[in-house]
């Protein structure tokens, strides 16, 4: 009998599984209470094997409750005989150690009371339930405990409950009362019982309910009572009691109870019928304020849910209602009006809960509430101010998107506003026009900060036309002859958008309608564009006239603005020492340094090579107190290790930076690239634009597009470049200076490869080029970020680096009379003022054309221009105030680093046009007074010079400057180094050096050409004593060049043959 008692309370069971009648379920209670009544909770056995046969189905926790509630006095325990067959209990009584006294302090002592202990509970299983007070009320009420005050309470007072748990004990004592007692007790233990979770305590909750009078059962009562059915599984009598309140006491007791209950079985319409309910009680009752939601939203699982609700509810629809028909959709749901109120207050629960949040989950949410056009503008603030504080701004973005292109509602100022910088920040011209859409639609015109943060971010985009169109807008809905513009930074935007384009004169005329127009002052931010315009244009003596001016200005000073300007005007031009004396000038000034101002000082370091200090100003930087950003000078230093092809530090450099905790930028990533490109690896950059920049939360730019176009040129995979093209396009980019240059670039390259005549050789890339420079838009080159442009004014930098270029190109394939048409037309294309003294990249196509017409006079003419700008840009700049420091104004001027090489190209064409004309002497002191002038011959120069030197019979000269400048850095042959028992190629190291134009080498042809000398003063030193005393010369004074000859391999390949012919 005992197997079979334990057996149905066991966990699995029938019982368990199957719902019973109320008749079984009556039954039960009273097989309980019969059981209960003979002490059997208290029952107590140390043998294992009576623990294995009857093991607690409870928790350890309840164990625990027992083994404390051994040690009362009060609560003795016997054996239930009268269950057992005959006989069973003697091996036991037989056995001492065996029996269990409940005085006997020994075992209350060892602990091991709870062996043998059992819970006679029922272990049938619940569906999911949210963890809830049992005192949690629809009220909203905090959980409650037993009273503290227990002096005046039955529990206490009468059947000397001290713990609230402390359930068995409370059963127990419930039975020894008399009736009068019990029924005075019944609603307070009711009470005490609702912290249980058990089974067993939902039976006894019940018959305690039972037991109490229609008449004196009140809300928290009933409430009690339906979760103890719910706990037995008995929906039926949960939702009849449910109803019977609601008849009764006209309150919805255990509403939420039941509305939890349905709501995890997705038993939906009787849901919503519950919550039907308590919705018409609060309208009927306004004073009646009953929450229905404080267990349902505890589910764990509730958003989930909600979704397979409202796809529940859409199946409700005919897919015959299109999205746009919102009297379709009320006419639907107007038949079943509950559920869909329902429904969309269950989406907006789970729509707003913080603590669960889900992308993904919260847009098919979103979506529900649009498409049944139940979105307002409340409900869009409160979405609002949840994404701000979730810090989800681009989900903002997106959801702002979507409710606008599918509902029509109003939007709040300040949500416009914050949603306006997101777009700005992101640079999307699109959503800024939404925005200015909205405010017209919802508030009747842009508010003024509105007007100011589209103006401030098209003016940085050089968008001229919109920038206009916006301030007109503005002067027309807020400046009238009562009420004047007042802000003159209003007219900062005009004056930005035109320096950022180049447009100096406009620049000025905006900056004099300030005072002339509107009578304002012009404030030191228009007085910063001004200098800032006046340097992109290289107007370099009139910024320092306003710098001047505003030294002398008792209203307005300058600031960390005005100085890094004039610093980046400095840098441009590579003058590091004038840089240098602004950035101590500033502190005499006690302007605080900002970031700006150190970018400008490590920009000179890279573009000077030094970058150990520039290293070591960006590592100083770092603990400096400095307005701004610090990313910027970083990123110099990996695009300068870049462009030297230096990967190991430029991974080294981006380490250092994160150590620094300084985050990288949209630009960081484009220097990464940069450096991947240099090393012919572009498919790399292609992954990081479409994986790496979206999860670090950026969008790939025209120049990040320009960049791997570059790469693709660089490894001759041209229709890689024009697919990057169509993505431009495809991804609503717009085409920039540096994008066509690219493009023109792959267009003359992709031809040169090609197999047309001589005559039709370019003929597509002339098509490109006639398409760019008639489309030409100073909007192109406003980005500051640029590639393959020439280092000459803005305001014409983009036509100079197109028509130079094609110019260049035709040149070296002879067409020189094209060139000469290019070249009238660009001048055309330039403003007056620029026509004199042109940029030299034009100077120098127009000299290579000069030389491949072999017209000496021209290349002579061509050459004193070249040199003449070559000097004058290359100078530093004049000194002209007090800040300049300490300078020796009788020192010559000396040729800036940056520029030293910069007409390498064109003193070779101008030394072989001597070498043409047998002016082998003026070529001598041409080279020599380039050095003297402070220029610097770079690889191919020094090459050049040597061959023609021993072409036009001056050996000696020639192997002497080979020895000198050629020879030191020479690593020897490398069909030699094959056969030593050494690596056959270079170090990388090595091998990275040879691309720097500075490292100086000598080229196998130029030891060719040198050997071809050499065997011709061999074979005339056996007949002339003059060549042998000059070969032995050349053998003692230029050994390295000599070593270099004797151990050349001949492989008589077509170069070698034709250099030496014979010899």
């Amino acid at each position: 009998m005992l197997e079979r008692t334990a057996g149905c309370l066991e966990s699995g069971s029938l019982r368990g599984l199957l719902p019973a009648s109320r008749k079984s379920l009556k039954s039960r209670r009273t097989l309980h209470s019969g059981f209960w009544n003979h002490a059997a909770g208290d029952l107590e056995l140390s043998s294992p094997l009576w623990a294995a046969l009857v093991q607690s189905a409870d928790s350890v926790a309840h164990e625990a409750e027992a083994a404390e509630q051994k040690s009362s006095p009060n609560n003795g325990g016997m054996f239930l005989d009268f269950l057992y067959p005959v006989g069973t209990m003697n091996p036991f009584r037989h056995y001492s150690g065996w029996v269990v006294d409940r005085q006997d302090p020994r075992w209350a002592n060892n602990g091991l009371a709870k062996l043998g202990q059992r819970l006679y509970t029922s272990s049938a299983t619940d569906p999911p339930l949210p963890e809830h007070d049992a005192n949690s009320t629809g009220e909203g009420r905090e959980t409650e405990t037993v009273s503290e005050d227990y002096e005046s309470d039955i529990l206490r007072g009468k059947m000397g409950l001290t713990r609230p748990t402390d359930y068995e004990e409370a059963w127990r004592q419930y039975l020894l009362l008399g009736e009068a007692d019990r029924l005075r007790v019944r609603k307070q233990l009711i009470e005490y019982y609702s912290t249980s979770n058990r089974v067993l305590d939902a039976e006894r909750t019940i018959d305690l309910f039972e037991g109490i009078e229609a008449e004196q059962r009140d809300a928290p009562t009933y409430q009690k009572a339906i979760r103890s059915y719910l706990r037995l599984h008995n929906l039926h009598d949960a939702t009849l009691l449910y109803r019977t309140s609601l008849e009764n006491l006209k309150v919805p007791a255990g509403a939420d109870e039941l509305l939890v209950h349905m709501f995890a079985l997705k038993h939906w319409y009787e849901a919503c019928g519950i919550w039907s309910d308590v919705q018409k009680l609060n309208q009927e009752q306004p004073e009646f304020n009953y929450n229905i939601y404080t267990l349902v939203e505890k589910l764990p699982n509730f958003e989930e849910l909600v979704c397979e609700l409202a796809v529940y509810v859409n199946k409700t629809v005919p897919r015959n209602i299109g999205t746009k028909e919102c009297s379709a959709y009320l006419e639907v749901f107007n038949a079943v009006p509950p559920l869909f109120s329902f429904t969309t207050t269950m989406v907006q629960m789970a729509l707003f809960r913080e603590e669960s949040f889900q992308s993904a989950r919260f847009f098919k949410l979103l979506d529900h509430l649009i498409n049944w056009r139940c979105m307002t503008s409340e409900m869009f603030h409160r979405i609002y101010k949840m994404l701000v504080s979730l810090n989800q701004q681009k989900l903002l973005i997106h959801c702002y998107e979507k409710v606008r292109s599918k509902t029509v509602i109003n939007f709040r100022h300040h949500v416009l506003h914050a949603i306006l910088g997101s777009f700005c920040l992101s640079h999307n011209n699109e959503g800024m026009q939404w925005i200015l859409d909205d405010f017209s639609r919802c508030h009747r015109k842009p508010s003024k900060l509105a007007y100011k943060m589209c103006l401030k971010e098209f003016a940085a985009q050089g968008d001229a036309t919109t920038v206009h169109t916006l301030f007109d807008q503005y002067i027309a809905h807020y400046v009238s002859k009562d009420n004047p513009l007042r802000d003159p930074d209003y007219l900062s935007s005009i004056l930005q958008v035109h320096a950022k384009r180049g447009e100096i004169d406009e620049v000025i005329k905006a900056f004099n309608e300030i005072s002339d127009t509107y009578g304002l002052k012009p404030t030191i931010i228009s007085w910063n564009i001004l200098i800032s315009a006046h340097c992109k244009v290289h107007n370099i003596d009139k910024a320092f006239n306003c710098f001047e001016l505003l030294l002398e200005s008792p209203d307005i000073d300058p600031d960390d603005y005005t100085i890094g300007t004039l610093m980046g005007a400095c840098v441009t031009r590579g003058d590091f020492e004038s840089a240098v004396s602004l950035y101590q000038f500033a502190e005499d000034l006690q302007i605080k340094k900002s970031a700006a101002m150190v970018d400008c000082l490590v920009l000179a370091y890279v573009h000077d090579d030094r970058f150990q200090e520039a290293e070591q100003l960006c590592v100083e930087a770092a603990g400096m107190h400095v307005e701004g950003v610090r990313t910027r000078m970083w990123n110099y230093l990996i695009v300068g290790y870049a462009r030297k092809r230096d990967l190991v530090n430029g991974n080294r450099i981006l380490q250092l930076m994160s150590s620094f905790a300084v985050e990288p930028d949209e630009f960081t990533y484009g220097a990464l690239m940069q450096a991947l490109c240099m090393v012919k690896q572009p498919n790399e950059c292609v992954r990081i634009i479409q994986k790496v920049l979206p999860a670090a939360g950026y969008k790939a730019t025209a120049f990040h597009f320009a960049i791997i176009m570059g790469g693709y040129i660089a490894t001759k995979d041209y229709r890689r470049v024009f697919q990057l093209h169509e993505e431009l396009r495809w991804h609503n980019i717009r085409m920039t200076a540096s994008t066509k240059a690219m493009m023109l670039r792959a267009e003359v390259r992709s031809d040169e490869v090609s197999e047309q005549g001589e005559t039709q050789q370019y003929q597509r890339a002339v098509a490109t080029f006639l398409n760019i420079v008639g489309y030409m838009n100073p909007q192109d080159i406003s980005d500051p970020a640029r590639k393959l442009m020439p280092r000459v004014p803005l305001d014409i930098v983009y036509p100079t680096s197109m028509y130079s270029y094609i110019m260049w190109v035709l040149a070296q394939s002879n067409d020189t009379e094209s060139v000469k048409e290019l070249f009238e037309s660009y001048k055309n294309a330039l403003p007056e003022n620029r026509r004199e003294t042109l940029p030299l990249p034009i100077l120098s196509a127009m000299l290579l054309v000069k030389w491949q017409e072999r017209d000496v006079n021209g290349v002579e003419e061509s050459w004193k221009l070249v040199l003449a700008v070559a000097k004058e840009q290359g100078s530093p700049l004049r000194p002209s105030g007090s800040y300049w420091g300490n300078v020796d104004p009788t020192t010559p001027p000396k040729v800036l680093y940056t520029h030293q090489i910069e007409i390498a190209k064109c003193l070779s064409w101008y030394l072989e046009s001597l070498a043409y004309q047998g002016l082998v002497d003026k070529m001598i002191i041409t080279v020599d007074d380039f050095i003297r002038d402070g220029f610097v011959l770079d690889m191919r120069n020094w090459n050049t010079y040597t061959r023609l030197l021993a072409t036009k019979k001056r050996p000696k000269l020639a192997f002497e400057v080979c020895e000198q400048y050629l020879m030191p850095n020479w690593t020897g042959w490398a069909s030699v180094r094959r056969q030593l028992d050494i690596r056959r190629r270079l170090p990388l190291e090595i091998r990275v050096l040879r691309k720097n134009p500075r490292y100086i080498r000598p080229i196998t042809t130029t030891l060719l050409i040198l050997a071809r000398s050499y065997i011709d003063i061999e074979a005339a030193a056996a007949e002339s004593q003059a060549y042998k005393w000059l070969l032995g010369d050349l053998e003692r004074l230029y050994p390295r060049t000599v070593n270099a000859i004797k151990t050349m391999r001949r492989s008589n390949n077509e170069q070698e043959r034709e250099l030496l012919q014979g010899r």
